[in-house]
């Protein structure tokens, strides 16, 4: 049977020292916030997105952008962000011309 291999600052190591943690950013279990985006967890916005019929438009757009690497126009419209900077969400809203309001932590709207 295979078994998992724990790695802690690239070293192999025991179940016992792996989760006996340490110190944050040195020898343990690195810290990583709640609210980090990644290819897992990506940051989903229908709100932010634009119309179905829009989708080729918003693509195009984003791939001639150079900064926005961390931005996907999905099939629905909505965009999907990986990075909370300015490759992805504030480069998004950047390029939108929109503001958000509470920076990143709520809701975005259109200025007036």
């Amino acid at each position: 049977m295979r078994t998992h291999k724990l790695k802690l600052n690239g070293k192999e190591v025991t179940p016992r020292e792996f989760h006996q943690g340490g110190k944050i950013g040195g020898e343990g279990i690195p810290m990583i916030p709640p609210n980090t985006y990644t290819d897992a967890r990506p940051w989903v916005s229908e709100s932010s997105g634009v119309l179905p019929r829009q989708v080729a438009e918003a693509r195009e757009s984003v791939a001639n952008n150079k900064e926005l690497t961390a931005v996907r126009v999905l099939d629905n419209g909505a965009v999907e962000c990986t990075d909370r900077f300015d490759a992805g969400r504030r480069g998004w809203m950047k390029h939108r011309n929109k503001i958000d309001a509470d920076g990143g932590y709520g809701e975005t709207y259109e200025p007036k």
